[in-house]
């Protein structure tokens, strides 16, 4: 999986926490979902400070959106 897509409002209000929180840098991980077990694929974030280099801040998961929503072709 190469992209997602996610609700711009919980994106925001992702974002206005980490704001709140002080952070300086996030990392995006993509995870894969499990059809079989009903879960859609999501967006995992850590967080970090750049005075705390070495302390992570992990952050809940967004799941994206289903092709049924929201479809894009951008291909």
């Amino acid at each position: 999986m190469d992209t997602i897509v996610l609700r711009v409002s919980e994106l925001k209000k992702l974002a206005a926490e980490l704001v709140k929180d002080g952070m300086q840098y996030v990392q995006v991980a993509l995870m894969e979902g499990d059809v079989g077990e009903g879960l859609p694929p999501s967006a995992a974030f850590s967080a970090m400070r750049a005075d705390r280099p070495f302390e992570l801040v992990d952050y809940d998961e967004l799941d994206g959106v289903p092709e049924t929503e929201a479809s894009f072709d951008l291909m």
